[in-house]
Formats: C-alpha cells, structure tokens, sequence
C-alpha cells in the first residue's frame, strides 16, 4: 500500500510545493497530480499521475477525448473535465502567444528577417531562437566577424 500525501513530509507535497516554489519547479507528474487532486483506494495522487503519464507519454494524455478519460481508472468524469479544461486552456493559451511572434518556417522568411544583413561588409553569425511551431522567440548577433570570416564558439549561443 502507498503513502497518501497528506502523509508525505511537507515539502514533498505538490501543493505545497507549488505554493512555495512555484510550478516551475514542479516535475509534470507534480503538475498532474495537483490537476487530479486526489486518487483512489490504494493509490495516491502522484503515483495515479505516474502510472497516466508512462500510459500515455509525449502528451498524448492531452489529446484523450472526454470519454476515453473518464473511463481511465482513478479519473472518473469529474476529474477528466477537470483534465479537458485545464489541456484546452493551455492550447489557446499556445495559440494566443504564437500570435504576435513571427513565423519563421522558409529560407524566404528567414531572409526577411536578416535582410538587414545585405548591406554589411562583414561576416555576421546570427542565431534565431524559435519555438516548436517555428515562431521567433528570440533573434541574437552572436558573432561579427572580418570581410570574409566569423568565429563563433558554441558557448557564445545561449
């Protein structure tokens, strides 16, 4: 049989630590578990996060419908709409950041972005820091370089 949080020290209880280091710091199993807020008979929260997050890897959780969630043991209606809802706010949420960053995804818009660089008589290393849907988070000068060369270390990119 499993601990219960309630019987785990402290500051190994998810809320707990949510609240005192911020979600950050949590581990997705964490996250998942502070969702679920419970488990069931024999089975605390966190190891029902557990045993759902290596069932179901890579997000794929995440894209569960309604009724293949509530029918997970341990999930229930409740806490798959719980699960749904908080899945379907952070996709919008994704989608209302990407909004305003520039898409990134061709040769042609990466000229776009670096035409600035045709009239310049040196070398320039520029790194362009994008996210997973090929949005521009970040652009850098790492290196400027002579007329026909440009050293760069890969320490230099961060």
């Amino acid at each position: 049989m499993s601990l219960r949080i309630a019987e785990l020290h402290p500051v190994e209880r998810p809320r707990e630590r949510l609240e005192e280091r911020g979600p950050e710091a949590l581990s997705d199993e964490d996250l998942l578990a502070v969702l679920l807020r419970t488990g069931y008979a024999g089975c605390s929260a966190i190891e029902l996060a557990k045993d759902l997050l290596r069932r179901y890897p890579d997000g794929a959780l995440g894209k569960l419908p309604l009724g293949e969630l509530k029918r997970l043991k341990g999930v229930g209606l409740s806490r798959a709409a719980s699960l749904g809802a908080a899945m379907e706010l952070a996709r919008r949420w994704e989608r209302r950041e990407d909004r305003g960053l520039p898409l990134v995804d061709t040769p042609a818009r990466v000229w776009e972005r670096l035409g600035f660089l045709r009239e310049k008589k040196k070398e320039y290393f520029v790194a362009l820091y994008l996210n997973a849907c090929n949005r521009l988070l970040h652009q850098e000068i790492v290196s400027i370089g002579t007329l026909t060369a440009s050293l760069v270390h890969p320490r230099l990119c961060s």
